[in-house]
């Protein structure tokens, strides 16, 4: 083999193992772009779920403390808010509401 020859196929490798690595780091963009759009949805179901239990506990005048145990805490246990905190989105659950002890 020629020293030509040899440096063609160093050239071939050198742009075959280049296209490579650009199409890794396209597949490594398109997976997280995947992967922001399933936290989304994630978020936007608990949003929707959140959302409809406060709005029927305030129609039935519920406390904060019936609020806090029937919709922030049973919501923050479920499994969609579990997948949140698994993606490291925790901090975007629902706090307790304060507690007045007159209630």
């Amino acid at each position: 083999m020629s020293k030509f020859q040899s440096f063609l196929i160093i050239v071939f490798l050198g742009m075959f193992g280049y296209f490579k690595y650009n199409e890794m780091l396209v597949q490594l963009d398109t997976y997280e772009l995947k992967e922001q759009e399933h936290v989304d949805t994630l978020y936007g179901i608990y949003q929707s779920n959140m959302s409809n239990c406060l709005s029927q506990a305030k129609e039935n005048k519920k406390s904060n403390q019936e609020i806090n145990d029937t919709c922030i805490d049973t919501l923050n246990s479920s499994i969609v808010a579990n997948w949140l905190k698994d993606y490291g989105y925790g901090y975007l659950l629902e706090d307790r509401l304060v507690v007045n002890p007159n209630e």
